[in-house]
């Protein structure tokens, strides 16, 4: 070791924390998926799943065009076939070895050994040689079992099995899955909801969105959703939910209003929706498709949630109540009826296509508090909180000395300008420690609060223009005296 004698100097690293970018639309799905038509797999019942691929998705749950059945189908189908996205977190709440029932035995017939039975939601349980399930055959010895995209079986003979030939005739026997959500009630959505804790810690993602589609208008999922919107020890989130829109619910623009109040859908962490849209011939809940509308909105805005996301182009064909009747609202109907109580809707915009229309939280009008009211400021107080957690986290449990506190607020101010620089923010975002927030108790218990000033910028809902008559402009016509 070398003799240092006088006066020396050396760089330091700069005392900043690396930013990790925290997902603005993440979302996180609960519901029923055909996990019964995944072949050689234990079935995924109540587990969070990552997909990252339309792969991933049959690999995992199988994938049937069924939404009314199967509630996820909907949800994955948009999010990954027509918007494109990834990843998205999963919990499905169907389990096959729950379908209960008398066991019926139809007959198929096998044409170049394969054989089709033609019965939406058939849960398979045996193939057999006779009507009297004397004689049964082996799945994976004698024929191989499968279900195609109607959710329809398709039994395929093995030609060394006990199938005796490629026109034989079975008898298979079969359970029907209920066509109403696959028969799987409110409580079990519920306790797939808790598995959002488990988000973080097992797939290092933060969901930021939280949907049930085909369950959110049950005031008692509604409720597990709002309750879940704080999660896992201190990371945020949004839900989205739909007003029923069925016979029952609110078929009638003059029904919604009152469904919302008497049901309690009015918390500033929930956005409602009415009606249900259509893509084709295929019914989706309004949820779904705002969310990737959201997606795709905060992708073309910087990857931030500041923009709230209304009068946003949406591909669908229509807008329907759950009966399938169309609904054709104009401008005064959806300002009026909708949202000036709190609810998102769809508007044909002539040239430009279906739009979203809509900026306000289910909160309204119960509040005017900017931060409470505006579906971009909830989405961006969620954005920004799981922001910070996720950035100064590995700050915690470190000395409380003046060189990290001036690394947290340091670090926060930058990325709290940059935000800014990019529009996502209003003036001069900053981070404080002040002496008033931090008594000398609250610090000898290890406690550092920080104050953070921050301001999105409130969509422009109403742009007005005052025409005028300038009678002056009569003047103009008149040449000028010489």
């Amino acid at each position: 070791m070398s003799l240092q004698h006088g006066v020396y100097s050396q760089e330091e690293p700069t005392a900043l924390i690396g930013v990790v970018e925290a997902p603005t639309a993440l979302p996180i799905v609960v519901g029923t998926a055909p996990v019964h038509t995944v072949p050689g797999a234990d079935p995924s019942i109540n587990k969070l799943e990552k997909l990252t691929s339309w792969q991933d998705v049959l690999d995992k749950f199988g994938y049937v065009h069924d939404f009314s059945r199967y509630t996820l189908m909907e949800f994955l189908y948009a999010w990954f076939r027509v918007y494109g996205f990834t990843p998205v977190l999963v919990v499905n709440e169907f389990d096959p070895s729950a379908v209960t029932g008398t066991p019926t035995d139809p007959v198929v017939v096998l044409a170049n050994g394969v054989g089709v039975l033609e019965i939406a939601g058939a849960l398979v349980q045996e193939v057999n040689a006779d009507s009297e399930g004397v004689t049964t055959y082996v799945e994976g010895t004698d024929y191989t079992l499968s279900y195609n995209e109607s959710g329809h079986a398709v039994i395929t003979r093995i030609s060394d099995g006990a199938i005796p030939s490629d026109t034989s005739t079975v008898y298979v026997s079969h359970l029907v899955i209920s066509s109403d959500k696959a028969g799987v009630n409110a409580s079990a959505i519920v306790t797939g909801l808790g598995l959002i804790d488990q988000a973080y810690s097992q797939h290092g993602e933060v969901p930021s969105l939280i949907l049930c589609p085909g369950y959110s208008q049950n005031a008692t999922v509604m409720a597990a959703m709002v309750g879940k919107t704080e999660y896992g020890g201190g990371w945020f989130a949004h839900a989205l939910a739909d007003v029923d829109s069925s016979a029952s619910g609110a078929d009638a623009l003059a029904e919604v209003q009152t469904w919302k109040s008497t049901h309690g859908y009015t918390d500033t962490n929930l956005d409602v929706c009415w009606p249900m849209v259509k893509i084709g011939d295929d019914k989706f809940h309004m949820s779904t498709i705002l969310a990737c509308a959201l997606a795709k909105s905060d992708h073309e805005n910087g990857d931030m949630p500041h923009v709230s996301g209304s009068n946003f182009p949406l591909p669908i064909s229509g807008a329907v109540v759950e009966a399938g009747t169309s609904v054709w609202l104009n401008d005064a109907q959806a300002n009026d009826s909708l949202n000036a109580f709190g609810i998102t809707t769809v508007l044909n915009d002539g040239p430009r296509g279906w739009i979203t229309w809509g900026n306000r939280t289910a909160a309204y009008p119960g509040t005017t508090d900017p931060k409470d009211m505006w579906r971009n400021f909830r989405r961006m107080t969620v954005w920004l909180s799981n922001r910070l957690r996720l950035s100064v986290k590995q700050k915690v449990d470190n000395p409380g000395s003046y060189r990290e506190i001036e690394s947290i607020v340091n670090s926060v101010n930058i990325d709290l300008n940059g935000i800014a620089a990019r529009g996502a923010l209003v003036g001069s975002p900053k981070v404080e420690f002040r002496r008033e927030d931090n008594p000398t108790t609250n610090m000898v218990n290890g406690n550092y609060n920080f104050v953070v000033n921050w301001l999105a910028p409130t969509p422009m809902e109403s742009i007005i223009f005052h025409l005028q008559v300038d009678v002056t402009q009569f003047d103009t016509l008149f040449t000028e005296a010489g």
